[in-house]
């Protein structure tokens, strides 16, 4: 995918805009990949390959690829999202065109180094439809002003210009393994003035001879340049003199609720900062760098089975003469309702399915007050609800 290469990547948009500087610490960084980029590209490619092959009712997912069945219900969850939103645009007059991985440049806007390659693309009467293939399990992709999926639309406008009088855009999220598969609607008015508001300052401010970095939870997680990035060491020593320089000067009097919750924000800064500092060290000295009074040294030694059936043969020759029983050979624990859900495709909608569990609310989770969801406070329901018979 040629996004990878692209000076402002879509897919690196969110990072940009936070922090235009990140840019040009980027540069000289290499394109490092893991496994689970790795997993992800090879999803896609089955995503795309099945889209290739599929008639206008159904998507059979490609199986001639190695899949597990594990993620092969991830692409077929994604692949019925596909056929949902395909099906209520393909009935409309002319039809629906659909497009998979092409390419989307803002070249048109005077933006050559913004490009990338947009999963799917349904173009009908009115409308346009963005999707992209999420298969990560770790951060959850918020489908709302997305500027990577912005910056898919807004591409389409260049190689589709009639695409302008679209009424309607939507982009779409598919990540089937967080069942988070949802969409939000623009219209190509707000996209340009998105592109004019927030994209080209961004642009204008990382293309400064010395631009600044703005670092923060969001930009720092992906960035290549995290561990050189000179504002944040800045910004977490801050935090660490905060934290400690506020213990020090504590007087007899009793500790404010206001200052605990400003320590409690400093205190996640630096979790995550020192979290990436003893990973960076480790890498330096695994590759041989090294890094200042640390090592690397190999952890506690773990057994695996060279032949698990001839294991099991050997194992089961002590059971018949009785030194132990058979059944504690094997450790098993039945599934869960969402993972029983994933077993089959239809299991979701199974109405006598639906009726053999019960939905039960999460634990209070502290999150800063911004989060959109609603807040929770004890009540005498709430407090006495793990007692009520169900």
């Amino acid at each position: 995918m040629t996004e990878h290469h692209a000076k402002y990547s879509p897919s690196q948009l969110s990072r940009i805009i936070a922090c235009p500087g990140s840019v040009q610490l980027s540069e000289p960084k290499p394109n490092d990949s893991s496994s689970y980029a790795e997993e992800g590209t090879f999803l896609h490619s089955v995503m795309e390959q099945s889209l290739r092959k599929s008639d206008s009712d159904n998507v059979k997912i490609d199986q001639t690829r190695p899949l597990t069945k594990e993620q092969l219900r991830a692409c077929e969850h994604a692949a019925d999202y596909f056929m949902d939103v395909y099906r209520e645009v393909a009935l409309q007059p002319g039809g629906a065109m659909v497009d998979l991985e092409v390419q989307s440049s803002l070249a048109y806007l005077g933006q050559p180094d913004c490009y990338g390659t947009a999963d799917v693309r349904i173009v009908s009467l009115g409308r346009l439809d963005i999707i992209d293939w999420k298969f990560g399990q770790g951060i959850h992709v918020d489908v709302q002003h997305n500027p990577q999926l912005k910056a898919y639309a807004l591409g389409a406008f260049g190689s589709k210009p009639h695409l302008l009088s679209c009424s309607t855009v939507r982009t779409h999220v598919v990540q089937p393994r967080l069942d988070n598969c949802w969409y939000t609607e623009y219209t190509s008015g707000e996209l340009l003035d998105w592109f004019h508001e927030v994209l080209v300052p961004a642009f204008n401010l990382a293309t400064m001879p010395q631009p600044q970095c703005f670092p923060g939870e969001d930009q720092c997680r992906w960035c290549k340049a995290k561990m050189d990035c000179r504002a944040r060491y800045e910004y977490a020593s801050k935090a660490a003199t905060h934290v400690f320089s506020t213990f020090a000067t504590q007087t007899v009097d009793a500790v404010r609720p206001e200052e605990l919750a400003v320590l409690l924000k400093d205190a996640k800064v630096l979790e995550q900062y020192i979290k990436d500092i003893k990973q960076f060290a480790l890498n330096q000295c695994i590759e041989g760098v090294g890094f200042p009074g640390h090592k690397a040294v190999l952890g506690r030694t773990s057994r695996h089975w060279k032949d698990e059936r001839e294991a099991l043969r050997f194992l089961l020759t002590k059971t018949d003469e009785g030194e132990f029983e058979f059944d504690e050979l094997y450790v098993s624990k039945f599934v869960t309702p969402p993972q029983a859900e994933k077993l089959t495709k239809l299991m979701k909608k199974d109405p006598e399915f639906q009726d053999l569990y019960r939905t039960v609310p999460g634990k209070p989770t502290l999150v800063p007050e911004t989060d959109p969801r609603e807040e929770y406070a004890m009540n005498a329901t709430s407090a006495f609800s793990n007692y009520v018979e169900k």
